[in-house]
């Protein structure tokens, strides 16, 4: 145990070392890349210390807070928080969000979608929509908005976050939970289309109130619903058709890179022309796309997938979203109000389920 202790000390400590000999300034304290370490190592940790005494814990919510206090925390907050670079948080959030979507990717069962196909679209759509009007009815009362402003922040509280659903229902999946009513696959294959329903109205409501009639505003929710499913589609082929046999040397390596490289590829390419809420469907059809065709070989990849998600992109992710939450210069009746909106719209959308 100590020496286990004192073994990962010292790695820590080398990581440091040599963040500072590559990257100068940036990796000692107050650069940015000492501030992602930080976080990193620190969410890391806090997860594992608090496995064994809070079992039924998620690990998101250690290290939601790590990050909330490495942010928020008087002089660690100038020192580590506040010198996270924003596009090197958005990069890596991203990164960390392809990861767990392709691992749901690969363990989705398709059948089961398919016969539960019109319950998926069914919660897609009604939680997110009810959410949303309530989060507008809300706004509008509360903070005085107008009702386009108050509808775009309506979508905005309604939109889920895959990152933080898909791990929690993949860890009962593997449990065994809800398999044969195929729930963890109904609510996985659901998530993206919520984002993309919400992300369709939170541009028509914009598109409105800046006068802007573009048909690109009107037309963005089968838009990205077709250029995700498309995209995911041709990319699982492509790798299928490529990928090498399960006899050859070094299989199993090459199909884990090539399915990271085009999933990352796909989820960066498609935010950058500006259709992320199609992002996530795409990365998602090419992991169940490639499970089906890749068979039994795709288990091996799903493993080290999840693998690395527990090791790195899970602490990373959460760390970050903890230490992109600022409370200072917050007012009270603002942050109450705020909260009122979320409980009460997420009452809503547990109704509406």
């Amino acid at each position: 145990m100590l020496r286990g202790c004192a073994a990962q000390l010292l790695l820590a400590t080398l990581a440091f070392l040599l963040l500072y000999v590559i990257t100068g300034p940036e990796g000692s304290p107050g650069g940015s890349h000492f501030a992602l370490m930080v976080l990193y190592l620190a969410a890391l940790w806090v997860g594992k210390l608090t496995a064994p005494f809070l079992p039924k814990l998620p690990p998101l919510l250690p290290m939601l807070v790590v990050g909330f206090l490495l942010r928020n925390l008087p002089k660690l907050g100038t020192v580590i928080g506040s010198q996270v670079d924003p596009e090197w948080s958005s990069a890596l959030r991203l990164g960390a969000l392809t990861l767990i979507l392709t691992r749901a990717g690969l363990a989705m069962d398709l059948n089961a979608l398919l016969r539960l196909r019109f319950v998926v679209l069914r919660l897609a759509m009604l939680p997110c929509l009810c959410e949303a009007a309530t989060a507008a009815l809300l706004a509008t009362w509360l903070l005085d908005f107008p009702p386009l402003w108050a509808a775009m922040l309506g979508f905005v509280v309604a939109a889920i976050s895959p990152a933080v659903v898909v791990p929690s229902l993949l860890t009962l999946q593997d449990q065994g939970y809800g398999v044969e009513a195929g729930i963890p696959t109904m609510v996985v294959a659901a998530a993206p289309l919520d984002d993309v329903l919400s992300i369709a109205g939170f541009g028509v409501c914009l598109g409105i109130s800046f006068a802007e009639s573009s048909w690109l505003n009107y037309a963005r929710a089968p838009l990205e619903l077709l250029l995700g499913l498309s995209t995911g589609m041709i990319g699982a082929g492509l790798l299928v058709v490529l990928s090498p046999s399960s006899e050859e040397d070094g299989a199993k390596e090459l199909r884990l890179l090539l399915l990271l490289s085009a999933a990352l590829s796909i989820a960066f390419g498609l935010r950058e022309v500006g259709f992320s809420g199609a992002a996530a469907l795409a990365v998602l059809v090419l992991g169940a796309g490639c499970a089906r065709g890749w068979g039994p070989v795709a288990k091996p990849v799903s493993a080290s997938v999840a693998d690395l998600w527990t090791r790195l992109a899970q602490p990373l992710l959460f760390s970050l979203v903890g230490a992109s939450v600022v409370v200072t210069g917050l007012e009270t009746e603002t942050l109450a109000a705020g909260l009122l909106i979320i409980v009460l719209g997420g009452l809503v959308r547990a109704a509406a389920v």
